[in-house]
Order: C-alpha cells, then structure tokens, then sequence
C-alpha cells in the first residue's frame, strides 16, 4: 500500500467512524474531515458546526500520523503508522482524537 492509498483509506475509516459515533447519539451532525497540504505534513482538519480544529498530521513521506501540538505543527513522535496500523486505528478510533494519546496508541 503506498502512502496515498494510506491516506485515502484513513479519511474513509474517520469519516465512517465519526458518523456511526453521532448516529449513537441520536442524529447530532457528525463533523467533516479534510485534507490541508503542507510542505512535510498533511494536516487533517476536524470542521463541526461551530468550530474547526486540527484532529491529526500525516507525515507525507512515511506515512506516520501525529497528535496535533497546534495548530501549525505535531507532537515529536508519532502515534502510529497509515501504512502498518490501519487495522489497530479501526478498533481504537474515536471523534475526539483520545486515540492519539501517547498512552492509547498501539
């Protein structure tokens, strides 16, 4: 799998994840995710109805995905890898990001 596939595969499992998660909670909107280009990372944006945050970074070239630091950049180490974890990331989604904390992962 390369990283794009990777990639395209994450933002469908999120996407399917955080509907099945408002769909729990009794018909909420469930937030949209995208996709922001950068120059080493690619950033994914969480929008809800009333606000817009990042939810996590993709490192462009390998594949590893961060917990956010801010707005502009991630934690140091990665929580996981798009190309090896997508499997474990299927089980341990969740809309809020708890899933990339640095106790959560793997």
């Amino acid at each position: 799998m390369n990283i794009e596939t990777a990639v395209n595969a994450y933002m469908a499992l999120i996407q399917r994840k955080t509907i099945e998660h408002y769909a729990k909670l009794g018909g909420i909107r469930p937030d949209i995710y995208s996709i922001e280009p950068g120059r080493k990372f690619l950033k994914v944006v969480q929008s809800g109805e009333w606000n817009r945050n990042v939810h996590a970074f993709i490192d462009k070239s390998t594949g590893a995905l961060y917990k956010p630091a801010s707005w502009k950049a991630p934690v140091k180490d990665a929580r996981y890898n798009l190309l090896t974890d997508l499997p474990l990331l299927e089980q341990k989604f969740d809309p809020y990001g708890g899933y990339l904390y640095k106790g959560a992962s793997k």
